[in-house]
């Protein structure tokens, strides 16, 4: 959590929250739909489907 902070300078509470993205992924030999983060799409963390 932190502030949102505007131009008078008053701070509001605000949440970051991931960068959550649908696709379909193989688990365990089987294609699913799934939301993932972009970092362990882009890293490499999960299979995705369709991919040789």
């Amino acid at each position: 959590t932190g502030h949102t902070v505007s131009k008078s300078g008053r701070r509001t509470k605000r949440k970051w929250f991931p960068n959550v993205q649908p696709v379909k992924i193989k688990i365990k030999g089987q294609v699913r739909r799934a939301y993932v983060c972009t970092r362990c799409i882009r890293t490499g963390r999960i299979e995705k489907a369709g991919q040789v």
